[in-house]
């Protein structure tokens, strides 16, 4: 997504529904500062966006506003990432990365996207949603290129483990109209390396925000 000195920067917005708006913002002249819409202008801004095809259907999730039978595994406190593999069908860029998050806290969450050799793409951090349990999106700046028919991961820290989990949710893969989740992974720690582990083809709930730019 402004090679000017007037640049655009975006910020993704998850609406309630489980549709992703892209609100833009523009930056001021270099020495200026940034300005920031009301709650209410923003509010007004994503109730517009959602109501045009055009601003939000190029946009996918697979999971999308998907709930989860069991939100949040009580029984393992421990810090794990937690993560997804996923296939894109056309290149694209990874715009977001989406969690569901099980219960309420004041830590910080931690994302990250990573190739299938275990480089770390990009990461990015998001605050805990107050309304909770519910989806987390963490915006990428700047979004990722990835390439169609590579495998890449999208993980999370949960710090205090209390994941949302499903067994065998992801026998057969999830897909949106241009990419795939494939399988999810764990590793228990602070999540400084790709997750690898498997257990029960269990559907962690992380997903992407995906914007297709070729074939």
């Amino acid at each position: 997504m402004a090679n000017q000195r007037v640049s655009q920067s975006f910020r993704l917005l998850v609406l309630a529904a489980g549709a992703v708006a892209l609100l833009a913002c523009s930056d001021k002249k270099d020495g200026d500062k940034k300005a920031s819409a009301s709650d209410s202008d923003a509010a007004a801004q994503m109730k517009s966006a959602a109501s045009s095809s055009s601003s939000s259907a190029a946009f996918e999730s697979a999971l999308e506003n998907t709930i989860p039978a069991n939100p949040a595994a009580l029984f393992d406190p421990l810090a794990v990432e937690l993560g997804v593999q996923l296939i894109p069908h056309s290149n694209g860029m990874i715009h977001g990365i989406r969690f569901y998050q099980a219960t309420g806290g004041n830590e910080n969450y931690r994302v990250s996207l990573w190739d299938s050799n275990g480089s770390l793409l990009a990461s990015a951090v998001v605050k805990p949603s107050q309304e909770v349990p519910g989806w987390v999106t963490a915006e990428i700046r700047p979004p990722v290129k990835v390439i169609a028919g590579e495998i890449y991961t999208a993980s999370y820290n949960a710090p205090h483990g209390s994941y949302p989990y499903e067994y065998e949710g992801l026998v057969k893969p999830i897909s949106a109209k241009n990419f795939s989740l494939l399988k999810s992974v764990y590793d228990y720690g602070n999540g400084s390396s790709l997750p690898q582990s498997t257990y029960r083809d269990t559907n962690y709930f992380v997903d992407v925000v995906f914007k297709r730019t070729g074939p």
